[in-house]
Protein backbone atom coordinates (compact mmCIF):
# COMPACT_ATOMS: atom_id res chain seq x y z
CA UNK A 1 0.00 0.00 0.00
CA UNK A 2 1.50 3.61 -0.74
CA UNK A 3 1.73 6.22 1.51
CA UNK A 4 3.05 9.87 1.82
CA UNK A 5 6.31 8.77 4.17
CA UNK A 6 9.72 7.30 2.42
CA UNK A 7 10.94 4.41 3.42
CA UNK A 8 11.94 3.97 7.44
CA UNK A 9 8.46 6.25 8.30
CA UNK A 10 9.82 9.52 8.05
CA UNK A 11 7.71 12.89 7.87
CA UNK A 12 8.51 13.74 4.13
CA UNK A 13 9.76 17.25 3.24
CA UNK A 14 7.87 19.66 0.68
CA UNK A 15 10.39 18.33 -1.80
CA UNK A 16 9.61 15.07 -1.11
CA UNK A 17 6.09 15.56 -1.57
CA UNK A 18 6.81 16.98 -4.63
CA UNK A 19 8.69 14.45 -5.92
CA UNK A 20 6.57 11.64 -5.04
CA UNK A 21 3.46 13.47 -6.70
CA UNK A 22 5.81 13.65 -9.92
CA UNK A 23 6.58 10.30 -9.54
CA UNK A 24 2.77 9.46 -9.65
CA UNK A 25 1.85 11.36 -12.18
CA UNK A 26 4.73 9.93 -14.46
CA UNK A 27 3.48 6.45 -13.63
CA UNK A 28 -0.33 7.11 -14.40
CA UNK A 29 1.29 8.94 -17.67
CA UNK A 30 2.97 5.28 -18.40
CA UNK A 31 0.46 3.36 -17.43
CA UNK A 32 -2.08 5.09 -19.84
CA UNK A 33 0.13 4.93 -22.75
CA UNK A 34 1.80 1.38 -22.58
CA UNK A 35 -0.57 -0.38 -20.24
CA UNK A 36 0.12 -1.94 -16.81
CA UNK A 37 3.29 -4.14 -17.65
CA UNK A 38 5.04 -1.05 -19.12
CA UNK A 39 5.22 0.68 -15.00
CA UNK A 40 8.07 -0.17 -13.94
CA UNK A 41 10.60 1.74 -11.13
CA UNK A 42 12.99 2.37 -14.45
CA UNK A 43 9.86 3.98 -16.98
CA UNK A 44 8.49 5.90 -14.46
CA UNK A 45 11.59 7.59 -12.59
CA UNK A 46 12.67 8.76 -16.86
CA UNK A 47 9.18 9.74 -17.51
CA UNK A 48 9.43 11.93 -14.30
CA UNK A 49 12.73 12.78 -15.32
CA UNK A 50 13.90 12.15 -11.69
CA UNK A 51 16.86 9.54 -10.47
CA UNK A 52 15.92 5.89 -10.06
CA UNK A 53 16.63 5.49 -6.58
CA UNK A 54 13.51 7.97 -5.93
CA UNK A 55 11.23 5.88 -7.20
CA UNK A 56 12.75 2.86 -5.61
CA UNK A 57 12.47 5.42 -2.07
CA UNK A 58 9.02 6.18 -2.53
CA UNK A 59 7.47 2.82 -3.79
CA UNK A 60 9.39 -0.34 -2.25
CA UNK A 61 7.81 -2.47 -4.98
CA UNK A 62 6.33 -2.05 -8.46
CA UNK A 63 3.07 -2.92 -7.26
CA UNK A 64 2.66 -0.15 -4.82
CA UNK A 65 3.88 2.20 -8.09
CA UNK A 66 0.76 0.33 -10.39
CA UNK A 67 -1.30 0.72 -7.22
CA UNK A 68 -0.81 4.54 -6.95
CA UNK A 69 -1.17 5.30 -10.70
CA UNK A 70 -4.21 3.45 -10.36
CA UNK A 71 -5.54 5.64 -7.81
CA UNK A 72 -4.48 8.45 -9.64
CA UNK A 73 -6.28 7.80 -12.81
CA UNK A 74 -9.26 6.44 -10.43
CA UNK A 75 -8.97 10.79 -8.87
CA UNK A 76 -9.13 12.04 -12.11
CA UNK A 77 -11.85 9.63 -13.48
CA UNK A 78 -14.06 10.96 -10.11
CA UNK A 79 -13.41 14.71 -10.83
CA UNK A 80 -14.41 14.04 -14.36
CA UNK A 81 -17.74 12.15 -13.09
CA UNK A 82 -18.34 14.86 -10.35
CA UNK A 83 -18.58 17.39 -13.46
CA UNK A 84 -20.72 15.67 -15.26
CA UNK A 85 -23.27 15.11 -12.50
CA UNK A 86 -22.91 18.76 -11.33
CA UNK A 87 -23.71 19.61 -14.85
CA UNK A 88 -26.80 17.54 -15.59
CA UNK A 89 -29.00 18.97 -18.25
CA UNK A 90 -32.51 19.13 -16.44
CA UNK A 91 -35.08 16.40 -16.99
CA UNK A 92 -36.78 15.76 -19.07
CA UNK A 93 -34.40 14.92 -22.07
CA UNK A 94 -34.43 12.66 -24.96
CA UNK A 95 -32.51 9.57 -24.56
CA UNK A 96 -29.74 10.05 -26.71
CA UNK A 97 -28.68 12.97 -24.17
CA UNK A 98 -29.18 10.36 -21.36
CA UNK A 99 -27.17 8.28 -23.47
CA UNK A 100 -24.15 10.46 -23.70
CA UNK A 101 -24.52 11.46 -20.28
CA UNK A 102 -24.15 7.61 -19.15
CA UNK A 103 -21.37 7.06 -21.63
CA UNK A 104 -19.33 10.05 -20.54
CA UNK A 105 -19.87 8.94 -16.61
CA UNK A 106 -18.67 5.49 -17.30
CA UNK A 107 -15.70 6.17 -19.74
CA UNK A 108 -14.18 8.73 -17.56
CA UNK A 109 -14.43 11.37 -20.67
CA UNK A 110 -17.07 12.80 -23.27
CA UNK A 111 -14.97 11.91 -26.03
CA UNK A 112 -12.74 8.70 -24.83
CA UNK A 113 -9.06 8.06 -26.59
CA UNK A 114 -9.53 4.68 -27.64
CA UNK A 115 -5.96 4.17 -27.07
CA UNK A 116 -6.37 5.16 -23.75
CA UNK A 117 -9.92 3.15 -22.87
CA UNK A 118 -7.52 -0.19 -23.48
CA UNK A 119 -5.68 0.15 -20.56
CA UNK A 120 -8.48 1.80 -18.81
CA UNK A 121 -10.27 -1.44 -19.03
CA UNK A 122 -7.02 -3.33 -18.02
CA UNK A 123 -7.91 -2.55 -14.40
CA UNK A 124 -10.12 -5.20 -14.25
CA UNK A 125 -7.71 -8.04 -14.84
CA UNK A 126 -5.00 -6.73 -13.21
CA UNK A 127 -7.62 -6.35 -9.73
CA UNK A 128 -7.95 -10.29 -10.54
CA UNK A 129 -4.37 -11.05 -10.12
CA UNK A 130 -3.42 -8.12 -7.84
CA UNK A 131 -5.03 -8.07 -4.39
CA UNK A 132 -3.69 -4.73 -3.59
CA UNK A 133 -5.98 -3.64 -6.53
CA UNK A 134 -8.69 -5.60 -6.53
CA UNK A 135 -10.27 -3.44 -3.16
CA UNK A 136 -9.68 -0.19 -5.00
CA UNK A 137 -10.75 -0.91 -8.39
CA UNK A 138 -14.29 -2.79 -6.71
CA UNK A 139 -14.85 0.56 -4.89
CA UNK A 140 -14.27 2.82 -8.05
CA UNK A 141 -17.23 0.55 -9.83
CA UNK A 142 -19.54 0.37 -6.86
CA UNK A 143 -19.19 4.55 -7.06
CA UNK A 144 -20.29 4.66 -10.64
CA UNK A 145 -22.91 2.11 -10.02
CA UNK A 146 -24.50 4.80 -7.66
CA UNK A 147 -23.80 7.82 -10.03
CA UNK A 148 -25.49 5.57 -12.42
CA UNK A 149 -28.59 5.42 -10.41
CA UNK A 150 -28.19 8.75 -9.96
CA UNK A 151 -28.23 9.63 -13.24
CA UNK A 152 -31.39 7.20 -14.05
CA UNK A 153 -33.27 8.70 -11.27
CA UNK A 154 -32.45 12.31 -12.32
CA UNK A 155 -34.60 11.44 -15.78
CA UNK A 156 -37.40 9.05 -14.77
CA UNK A 157 -35.89 5.91 -15.33
CA UNK A 158 -36.30 3.05 -12.76
CA UNK A 159 -33.02 2.82 -10.61
CA UNK A 160 -33.05 -0.13 -8.59
CA UNK A 161 -30.57 -2.97 -8.36
CA UNK A 162 -29.47 -4.80 -10.13
CA UNK A 163 -30.52 -2.01 -13.30
CA UNK A 164 -27.61 0.18 -12.80
CA UNK A 165 -24.25 -1.97 -12.14
CA UNK A 166 -26.12 -4.03 -15.82
CA UNK A 167 -26.05 -0.93 -17.40
CA UNK A 168 -22.43 0.19 -16.28
CA UNK A 169 -21.36 -3.31 -17.06
CA UNK A 170 -23.51 -2.59 -20.68
CA UNK A 171 -21.39 0.33 -20.97
CA UNK A 172 -18.09 -1.45 -20.32
CA UNK A 173 -18.41 -4.35 -22.17
CA UNK A 174 -19.85 -2.27 -25.25
CA UNK A 175 -16.66 0.15 -25.17
CA UNK A 176 -14.42 -2.62 -24.91
CA UNK A 177 -15.56 -4.58 -27.56
CA UNK A 178 -15.76 -1.09 -29.21
CA UNK A 179 -12.19 -0.60 -29.03
CA UNK A 180 -11.71 -3.30 -32.29
CA UNK A 181 -12.67 -0.84 -34.22
CA UNK A 182 -11.06 1.89 -32.64
CA UNK A 183 -12.38 4.60 -34.17
CA UNK A 184 -15.64 7.79 -33.33
CA UNK A 185 -17.96 5.22 -35.35
CA UNK A 186 -17.18 2.41 -32.49
CA UNK A 187 -18.54 5.47 -29.81
CA UNK A 188 -21.17 6.34 -31.90
CA UNK A 189 -22.40 2.72 -31.86
CA UNK A 190 -22.05 2.49 -28.39
CA UNK A 191 -24.66 5.58 -27.71
CA UNK A 192 -26.83 4.67 -29.92
CA UNK A 193 -27.18 1.23 -28.20
CA UNK A 194 -27.31 2.54 -24.73
CA UNK A 195 -30.02 5.00 -26.19
CA UNK A 196 -32.23 1.46 -27.45
CA UNK A 197 -31.56 0.11 -23.55
CA UNK A 198 -33.23 3.23 -22.34
CA UNK A 199 -36.08 3.20 -24.50
CA UNK A 200 -37.06 -0.34 -24.08
CA UNK A 201 -36.58 0.25 -19.84
CA UNK A 202 -39.06 3.22 -20.57
CA UNK A 203 -41.48 0.79 -22.28
CA UNK A 204 -40.62 -1.78 -19.37
CA UNK A 205 -41.84 -5.36 -20.22
CA UNK A 206 -43.95 -6.68 -22.86
CA UNK A 207 -45.77 -9.90 -23.60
Amino acid sequence: MTTGTGRGGRTPTPRGERRRAALIDAAAAVLEDAGFAAVTHRAVAARAALPLAATTYYFASRGDLVTAAVERIGARHREHAHAVLHGLPPAPQPDEIVADVLVSLVAGADEPDPARLLTFYERYAQAGRQPGLRERVGAWTDELVDQTAGVLRHYGLPATEPLPRLLVAMVDGLLLAGLVGADRAALRQVRDDVRQVLGAIRVGPTG
